[in-house]
């Protein structure tokens, strides 16, 4: 099972819609680590702290 294959339903049921499509979002954000962060709804990228060989932790933020 794959991502693609979990949304490619939703996908194409937002494409076939004529009318308005509403998006309801509770502010919940979720943090992944990926190559290409902008396919999964990038937000913002925020440091959070260091690891411990000193390398800095960056997080990128995916949301609506």
């Amino acid at each position: 099972m794959t991502e693609h294959g979990v949304l490619a339903g939703h996908f194409a049921a937002t494409a076939a819609s004529e009318g308005p499509i509403l998006i309801l979002q509770d502010t919940t954000e979720f943090i992944y680590g990926r190559a290409q962060p902008g396919k999964i709804g990038f937000t913002k990228t925020i440091k959070a702290g260091r690891y411990n060989a000193g390398q800095p932790n960056v997080l990128t933020l995916c949301g609506c």
